[in-house]
């Protein structure tokens, strides 16, 4: 769905993240995953029904899922001692996501000619 550019962009978003001890994953908003860090299969199920952000507990690991405004979710799994480590890498990240993804949808052409068309397709 995304770009390999836009994708290699948010890969280094995410493994700044990872940096701090998490698996850290984008998911488009088909709930697949788009870009991840990790061996994030375990911690997935948070998505199930959800809306929004959260912090839950999940397989052993605090969990932030976030929702971005296009619909994608950020989900970063860390151990209880990290999670403080990697909340605040994720908030130091979050802009930048949000300006590959844009606020009312992407502001690259690339990334909004992909999403259409994928859009299309699936219809």
């Amino acid at each position: 769905m995304l770009p390999d550019a836009v994708r290699a962009r948010i890969s280094n978003l995410l493994m700044s993240i990872a940096g701090e001890g998490a698996v850290v994953a984008l998911c488009n908003p088909d709930r697949e995953v788009e870009v991840c860090v990790g061996d994030v299969e375990p911690y997935l199920g948070v998505l199930d029904g959800f809306e929004g952000s959260a912090l839950t507990g999940h397989a052993g690991r605090q969990v932030w899922v976030e929702r971005l405004s296009t619909g994608f979710d950020l989900v970063v799994a860390a151990d209880r001692a990290s999670i403080g480590n990697v909340l605040g890498m994720c908030n130091a990240v979050h802009s930048e996501l949000q300006s590959l993804l844009g606020p009312e949808g992407p502001d690259d052409p690339a990334v909004a000619a992909a999403m259409k068309a994928r859009a299309s397709g699936a219809a």
